[in-house]
């Protein structure tokens, strides 16, 4: 059989007409492949949630933070980016004693907060240097000014 005479079939045994570029079945909902996979009932994960008071993800995050741990954490970013030496968020926990927070995605508040008062920079990336991370790639930032 040459390789035009293979052709794909459907979970019925039918043969499929309609493929996309990636050789999947565009005929049948549900089975739409990248961008196309969307549908209309699908809610955008970047809109803002009415029932939050319509803030964004990330403003949310930073909104529930604790403020004492965000008060603490923020004066090490500082502290750590008027040295000007590229660090990761383990850095803080090692040279300054910041606490793990209680949720570890409450890291991304604190530097999305830290890089919109223009304090840092993302450089790059690392190996982390975390023990229960290890070998993960994290960011590294620096001090923006």
């Amino acid at each position: 059989m040459t390789r035009t005479e293979q052709r794909p079939r459907r979970d019925d045994g039918g043969a499929v007409e309609n493929l996309d570029r990636f050789g999947t079945d565009t005929s049948r909902p549900g089975r739409q492949s990248g961008t196309d996979a969307l549908r209309d009932d699908q809610p955008d994960m970047w809109a803002a949630d009415p029932a939050d008071g319509g803030l964004p993800g990330r403003d949310r995050a930073e909104r529930n933070v604790d403020d004492w741990w965000l008060d603490t954490a923020m004066q090490a970013v500082r502290a750590m980016a008027a040295t000007g030496r590229e660090f990761q968020c383990y850095d803080l926990v090692e040279t300054y004693g910041v606490p793990d927070p209680d949720h570890p995605n409450r890291w991304g508040a604190l530097l999305t907060r830290a890089a919109r008062e223009n304090v840092i920079v993302p450089v790059g990336a690392a190996q982390s240097r975390r023990p229960a991370t290890t070998l993960s790639l994290t960011r590294t930032r620096r001090g923006a000014r």
